[in-house]
């Protein structure tokens, strides 16, 4: 059996995500599994290379 794993994060987008993974899985006969990633943007932009500009009280460490 093939799976297909597909994260969706709660968005605007994903109902395409959801629906480009459907119309994938079914040539394939492929099942579906969905991840939902929820992460704060004050985490993400700590763990991201390209926001090295942000800076401010959201997103510091909670224990500093």
């Amino acid at each position: 059996m093939q799976s297909i794993l597909a994260l969706i994060g709660g968005g605007y987008r994903d109902d395409v995500i959801m629906r480009t993974a459907h119309a994938a899985a079914i040539p394939l006969g492929a099942h579906l599994e969905f991840l939902h990633v929820r992460v704060s943007a004050s985490i993400a932009m700590r763990h991201d290379e390209h926001a090295q500009f942000a800076i401010g009280p959201s997103i510091r460490r909670p224990w500093l």
